[in-house]
C-alpha cells in the first residue's frame, strides 16, 4: 500500500515547510537553555502540525479539479491514503522525537527516553489520524478546518460544563475526580498526560496508552472508509453529512445551554430570578445558533423549527438543573463513604461573636485575656502521629458534620452564601480531597470530644497567640504575642 513515488511527491511539494520545521527544531533544541521550555515548544509545534498536515496532504478531496486528478493517477486510493497518513505522522513525530531526545539527555531520563519515543509515536499517529478523519467529514476546505477545530475543542467544552455542574450542585467536589474520564474523549489530552507523566514521574499511564490505541484503531477504520469510498462529487459541495454541521451545531447548543443552566445552582431562589440575570447569555447563544445555520447552508436561513428547538433544549436543561436542586444532585451529594480508620481529615473553622460563645468564654478563661475571635485548624491522621486510626466516636462526629454540611448546601436560605469554614478528607490515602463548606461550626462540646482522640490535633489562633488543645481540654501555648504592645 506504500507508494514511493507519491511519498517523494509529497516530500518535494512540502520541502520548504519541512526545511523550516527542521531549522526551528534544531534552533530550539540546541539554543533554548531554559529547563523544559524547549520540550514545550516542540510539543506546541507538534500540535500545530497535527492540524496543518492533514489540511496540506488531503486538500485534494475538497477541490473539484484536484480530486479528479489525484483519483485518476495510477495509484490506488489505499496507497494514496496510507502514504499520505504516514507522511503526516512522520512530519509530526520526527521534530517531537528530536525534542524528547534532547530534553531526555539534558535531564538524564535514561531508560525512559525510548519509552517516551514509543509512546509519542503512538500519540502522533492517533492525533494525526483523528484530525485527518475529522477533516474528511466535511466537503470543503473551510468546513474541514471547522470540523477539526469543533471536535477537538468539544471535549474541553464538556469538561467545563460537567465541572461547573459539580461545583454548583454537588458538595464535596474533589480535584476533578468526577471529570477525569473525559480525557478519553481527547487524544491531545491523553498524549499530553503520557508525555508529562513520563518526563516528570518516569512512569507510564497505561489507561491513556490504551485509550490512544483505541482511538488509532477506531479512527483508522473510519478514515479508511471515508477516503477509499468517498464520492468524487462531494468535493466543494455543502457539508450535510450526519457528523458535519448538523451534529456539531446541535451538540454545541445542548452543551452550552446546560453550561448556562448550571448557574441556576448558585445564588438564585427561583427560576425567574435566574432567567432575568441570564437573559443576555441566552440571546447571544441563540444569535450564534442562527449564525451557525447561516454558515452551514451558505445563505440566510430561518425556520420556525429553530426557535422551537432552542426553547425545548433550554427548558430541558432548566428542568434538569431544577431537579438537581431538589434531589441533592440525584444522590451524588452523598456518594462518598464516611471517614474512618486512617483517612486524613482537615477542618478549618472560624469562631466570633456570632458563633458559639461558650468556646470564646472558655478561651478567655484559659488565657486570662478577652478573646473576640478564634481561627481553628483541626487535623485528623496527621503524619506526626504516624497516621493513627481515628476513634469510632471521632468518625461518627465527622460524618455528622459532613451530613449537616450537605443538608445546609441545598437549604434555600444558604443560596449564594460562601464562607471560610470547611471540612475536607482524603479516603485511603488517595489523590483526591473531598471538600465540604461548613455553614455551622462544631459546638464546644463536640470540640472537646475530638480533642480526646490521640489521632486529632486542634490548633487555635486567637488575638493573643497560638494554642494547642490537649486531650483533657486544656490549652498548650505554641506561641504568644500581645497586639496591644
Amino acid at each position: 500500500m506504500f507508494s514511493k513515488e507519491y511519498f517523494r511527491y509529497l516530500f518535494r511539494s512540502q520541502k520548504y515547510l519541512l526545511l523550516l520545521i527542521l531549522i526551528v527544531t534544531l534552533l530550539n533544541v540546541l539554543g533554548t537553555s531554559l529547563r523544559g521550555l524547549s520540550l514545550l515548544i516542540q510539543c506546541a509545534l507538534a500540535v500545530g502540525l497535527s492540524f496543518l498536515m492533514p489540511f496540506l496532504v488531503f486538500y485534494h478531496v475538497h477541490d473539484k479539479k484536484a480530486v479528479d486528478t489525484f483519483f485518476s493517477i495510477p495509484v490506488s486510493r489505499k496507497s494514496l491514503l496510507f502514504t499520505g497518513v504516514l507522511f503526516c505522522i512522520l512530519t509530526v513525530y520526527i521534530p517531537l522525537a528530536i525534542g524528547i531526545t534532547g530534553h531526555g539527555i539534558n535531564e538524564k531520563l535514561g531508560s525512559m527516553i525510548p519509552v517516551l519515543l514509543i509512546e509519542m509515536f503512538l500519540a502522533s499517529a492517533a492525533v494525526t489520524v483523528f484530525n485527518s478523519t475529522l477533516y474528511l467529514v466535511a466537503n470543503s476546505v473551510v468546513d474541514g478546518m471547522v470540523m477539526m477545530g469543533a471536535y477537538s475543542v468539544f471535549p474541553l467544552t464538556v469538561y467545563i460544563t460537567i465541572n461547573s455542574f459539580f461545583h454548583n450542585f454537588v458538595p464535596g467536589v474533589s480535584r476533578m475526580a468526577e471529570t477525569d474520564t473525559i480525557r478519553f474523549l481527547s487524544p491531545l489530552y491523553m498524549s499530553g498526560e503520557l508525555l508529562l507523566t513520563g518526563v516528570d514521574e518516569k512512569r507510564v499511564v497505561y489507561s491513556s496508552l490504551i485509550g490512544l490505541a483505541v482511538v488509532l484503531a477506531l479512527f483508522s477504520c473510519l478514515l479508511y472508509r471515508s477516503y477509499v469510498n468517498r464520492a468524487v462529487e462531494r468535493a466543494g459541495s455543502q457539508s450535510t453529512g450526519f457528523f458535519s454541521y448538523p451534529l456539531v451545531i446541535n451538540l454545541y447548543l445542548i452543551v452550552c445551554l446546560f453550561l448556562i443552566a448550571t448557574g441556576y445552582g448558585t445564588g438564585y431562589r427561583n427560576i425567574s430570578e435566574f432567567l432575568q440575570d441570564s437573559l443576555i447569555l441566552y440571546i447571544l447563544l441563540f444569535a450564534a445558533f442562527i449564525a451557525a445555520h447561516f454558515v452551514y447552508r451558505r445563505k440566510l436561513y430561518f425556520h420556525y423549527i429553530l426557535p422551537v428547538v432552542f426553547v425545548a433544549f433550554t427548558a430541558i436543561s432548566l428542568l434538569f438543573t431544577g431537579a438537581c436542586r431538589n434531589s441533592e444532585a440525584f444522590g451524588l451529594a452523598r456518594r462518598y463513604e464516611k471517614a474512618v480508620d486512617k483517612d486524613g481529615v482537615t477542618m478549618n473553622l472560624w469562631y466570633d461573636e456570632t458563633s458559639d460563645r461558650e468556646l470564646l468564654s472558655y478561651l478567655t478563661e484559659q488565657t486570662g485575656k478577652p478573646t473576640d475571635y478564634c481561627n481553628m485548624m483541626i487535623t485528623v491522621g496527621d503524619q506526626r502521629y504516624h497516621m493513627l486510626s481515628m476513634s469510632q466516636e471521632t468518625s461518627d462526629l465527622i460524618e455528622k458534620l459532613r451530613s449537616q454540611a450537605i443538608t445546609d448546601f441545598y437549604a434555600p436560605e444558604n443560596e449564594g452564601m460562601s464562607g471560610n469554614m470547611y471540612i475536607a478528607y482524603q479516603k485511603d490515602g488517595g489523590d483526591y480531597s473531598y471538600n465540604y463548606l461548613l455553614y455551622k461550626e462544631p459546638t464546644f462540646a463536640e470540640l472537646k470530644t475530638l480533642a480526646k482522640d490521640k489521632a486529632v490535633e486542634i490548633v487555635l489562633n486567637t488575638d493573643f497567640g497560638e494554642y494547642r488543645m490537649k486531650e483533657d481540654g486544656t490549652l498548650e501555648v505554641i506561641s504568644s504575642w500581645d497586639i496591644l504592645e
